[in-house]
């Protein structure tokens, strides 16, 4: 019957969409990706360049960002925004829900695409001013946001990335989450660092 064989042409992902349960929070992660000159330096422990590094986490392993990600219980309340720098920082997607991205969509040649100076504190303003209009958008749930910073922490550009993050930090607000027994900030800052090299201090 033809709505036999329409149904069977539903995929997983079709299916996960109809049958969706109700989103107790909405929750945006903003990769912040790293695309200066440096981060084409080799890794010592892989022998690639840092920027394979990050897109290797992110999309490429088996038990990449994206796979946990779309494989875990609340990726019907998760979106992505991106964005990537070098000593100019570039939004490639607006908040995006999770079930509408690819790993095509992810795949990025950062340093090809950037490849200049670094410039952190840009990029994480991008990301504050990102997380701030989602903020303002909440509605019927609770809006959280993660930035995620994936870069090797050599600011060079005098962007001042630590009194950034301070007033990310500061400007932040704790957000009960009912359904969840927990409390949180609204906004908050986690980094991966990259390289033997990496400057750790700023990145903590």
């Amino acid at each position: 019957m033809a709505g036999e064989e329409q149904f069977r042409a539903l995929t997983d992902e079709d299916q996960d969409e109809e049958f969706a349960p109700p989103k107790a929070i909405e929750e945006l992660g903003i990769l912040v990706l790293d695309g200066s000159a440096s981060m084409r330096d080799e890794e010592q422990a892989s022998g690639k360049p840092k920027a394979e590094a990050v897109e290797k986490h992110l999309i490429k392993d088996k038990n990449s960002l994206l796979a946990r990600l779309k494989g875990g219980s609340r990726r019907h309340e998760i979106l992505l925004a991106l964005v990537t720098f070098d000593d100019t920082a570039e939004k490639l997607y607006d908040p995006t829900e999770l079930a509408q991205l690819t790993s095509d969509d992810l795949t990025l040649n950062l340093v090809q695409k950037h490849g200049g100076t670094t410039a952190i504190g840009r990029a994480l303003k991008m990301a504050r001013d990102i997380a701030q209009q989602f903020l303002a958008g909440e509605q019927r749930v609770p809006r959280l946001v993660t930035i995620l910073l994936m870069s090797d922490g050599a600011e060079n550009q005098n962007t001042d990335p630590l009194g950034i993050a301070r007033q990310i930090h500061r400007d932040a607000k704790r957000k009960q989450i009912h359904e969840r027994f927990t409390q949180r900030p609204d906004i908050t800052i986690a980094t991966a660092a990259y390289g033997d090299d990496a400057d750790e201090n700023t990145l903590r």
